[in-house]
């Protein structure tokens, strides 16, 4: 027994020196990599800033309509007597689409013709009768009144008669047609007939958002591309008109461009296109990776490379987009076109760190 005791304790202090040593080298070899790892070099990638147009510009996508479309709607109701046109069809202005029965309304025309006829040679009686002064003044204001309101009577059929020849508005092509219109229909006052677009000018309707909108202004060059029946279509437009608040729904701001239709027998309203707009009098600013700005208790700046040293240098952000900053030194003295620029490593680095680096960014 006394044997395994002395056995147990001398296995255990052998153990205990192991570990022991153990310890000792692992704190050691970290002490090592702390040391070595202060003083080591950032290894970063630079690039030379350059001059560019940043947003010269702008894109987006629509849905093409017509810069003339008219909705047909009756002007007086009847009985539908004749159809001229179809879905699809091309119309002149003027040309009748379609004919109520006017057999009422010429009747009316042909009676208040031949009253207007009599009143006004019974109006040219008083006259003279009053100048001789054989009847009053009032007599002739009287016969003056009816024959004004026989007149007034007479317009308004005529504009009835002319309302039974329901015709083109505009020139254009009918995008919509009452569906089952037949001979025979009673039309209601006010009942829609047909749609029809001028295919000839064409005009595409943008959403854009708050970092778009102030960079577009009426008469901007705009280039629409629309893809249809396998080919492209490319025409040059102009923005027209730039809204004046932003839809409460969607908070985005409404862009019209006008532009001609370069394939009228191919391209209809509706159809999708994309669309750019190109901005005028853009500056040229110096322009650096975005990911190359970072802020220094809460100052955005850049690391110059200087031999082999990392330069805070503090700049002014004057725009970002996509993945380009265009900044301005905001120390005179400074000109960044001549400098390399430290694009990565920069999350711990400091004023005066060394850098060792790797190949330039492009």
């Amino acid at each position: 027994m006394i044997k395994y005791r002395i056995s147990v304790c001398i296995l255990t202090a052998v153990l205990a020196a192991l570990l022991s040593g153990c310890s000792g080298t692992a704190d050691g070899d970290a002490d090592d990599v702390s040391r070595a790892t202060e003083f080591a070099p950032f290894v970063a990638s630079t690039v030379r800033p350059h001059e560019a147009v940043l947003r010269d510009r702008i894109t987006g996508s629509g849905t093409v309509a017509g810069r003339q479309e008219a909705v047909i709607r009756a002007k007086t109701g009847g009985t539908v007597t004749e159809i001229a046109f179809e879905l699809g069809d091309t119309l002149q202005q003027g040309e009748v689409l379609l004919r109520l029965d006017d057999t009422v309304s010429r009747l009316n025309v042909v009676q208040l013709e031949r009253q207007f006829a009599s009143s006004a040679a019974d109006l040219e009686t008083r006259r003279r009768q009053f100048n001789q002064g054989a009847i009053s003044r009032t007599q002739l204001d009287q016969a003056e009144a009816n024959h004004a309101g026989i007149e007034s009577q007479l317009s308004q059929a005529r504009e009835a008669l002319e309302a039974a020849r329901i015709t083109a508005p505009i020139s254009g092509g009918i995008a919509e047609k009452r569906s089952n219109l037949v001979i025979g229909d009673q039309i209601q006052p006010g009942e829609q007939i047909a749609r029809i677009i001028d295919l000839r000018e064409l005009r595409i309707s943008l959403p854009v958002g708050q970092n778009q909108i102030f960079l577009i202004a009426p008469g901007n060059r705009s280039e629409i591309t629309v893809t249809a029946a396998g080919r492209q279509y490319t025409a040059e437009g102009r923005v027209a008109a730039v809204s004046a608040g932003s839809d409460q729904r969607t908070g985005s701001w409404e862009v019209l461009v006008d532009f001609p239709n370069p394939a009228p027998e191919v391209m209809r309203s509706g159809v999708s296109a994309n669309v750019t707009i190109f901005r005028e009098d853009v500056p040229v600013q110096t322009v650096v990776p975005a990911e190359a700005v970072v802020e220094r208790e809460g100052t955005p700046g850049v690391f110059l490379l200087r031999g082999e040293h990392a330069r805070w240098t503090a700049v002014e952000v004057l725009d970002r987009h996509g993945d380009f900053s265009a900044v301005a030194p905001a120390e005179s003295g400074i000109d960044l076109l001549d400098e390399e620029v430290i694009t990565s490593g920069l999350t711990r680095m400091q004023d005066g760190d060394r850098v060792v680096t790797g190949p330039r960014t492009q």
